[in-house]
């Protein structure tokens, strides 16, 4: 356990020099072309040392959901899929979407393509929770569910690249920064390592253990009696508290 510990920290702390030297090669040709050369787009005027400090920091692996003053993190309980057919096939939508923000078993996919096959919605899964989980390939696969581009047995292509491509840019997006690109660069190189499959079967057996712990203790309710992935949904309201109460007592 603790050698696997020590290589999955080893593995986290690596450079980017080590991970991807031809992106470091890259970033550092840019860094000299600034300071050799004179930049004349106004938009790309240079930060100062403190805002790339601020970029590059811990609040990387933070997220913010909702507005300032209102920050929510909504979740799921329980799928009714009966009822879930009988809407759809009432209303008719043309997007059904299956995933959610915070549910920890895994979907059954291949019902959610049954009903989207038979209201003629086209399946979209959003797995940003999971997606992590899926890369890695340990569980939780959106098996069944088609995304986007092709409909069933028949390979047929949806005409969505491009409309999706033009409501990204021009009209909801400017232009984006380069850095998050790049990052995002290194992260995908670094999911397909044997060492990001490894982190991930530890986040899940993770996971297993805190169910396990909370479970241990009579008095600890999780909704779903356990989990699939990595997330865990502990009720909170047989001990007084509200997630948003435990949430203010941790903080303090």
């Amino acid at each position: 356990m603790e050698t696997r510990r020590s290589s999955i920290r080893s593995w986290g702390n690596q450079t980017l020099r080590s991970v991807d030297p031809k992106l470091y090669g890259i970033i550092e040709k840019e860094k000299q072309g600034q300071i050799n050369g004179i930049e004349l787009f106004a938009s790309e005027n240079y930060v100062r040392r403190a805002v790339m400090e601020a970029l590059g920091s811990h609040l990387t692996n933070k997220y913010s959901n909702g507005i300032p003053g209102a920050r929510y993190y909504g979740g799921n309980q329980y799928i009714d899929y009966e009822k879930l057919e009988e809407r759809a096939l009432a209303f008719c939508p043309k997007l059904l979407i299956c995933g959610g923000s915070v549910y920890p078993r895994e979907l059954d996919y291949a019902r959610f393509r049954q009903i989207a096959d038979k209201c003629g919605a086209v399946l979209m899964c959003d797995m940003a929770q999971i997606s992590g989980l899926v890369a890695a390939k340990k569980g939780c696969e959106p098996r069944g569910s088609e995304i986007v581009l092709y409909q069933g047995n028949d390979v047929k292509e949806y005409d969505f690249e491009e409309r999706i491509n033009f409501a990204v840019f021009p009209s909801l997006q400017g232009g984006p920064h380069n850095n998050h690109i790049a990052a995002l660069a290194v992260a995908l190189k670094q999911v397909a390592t044997p060492e990001y499959k490894a982190y991930m079967q530890q986040v899940k057996k993770n996971a297993q253990a805190f169910v396990s712990a909370l479970l241990g203790r009579n008095y600890y309710k999780l909704l779903t009696g356990g989990t699939d992935n990595h997330m865990v949904l502990w009720d909170l309201r047989s001990l007084g508290f509200s997630g948003d109460n435990l949430d203010l007592n941790f903080a303090n």
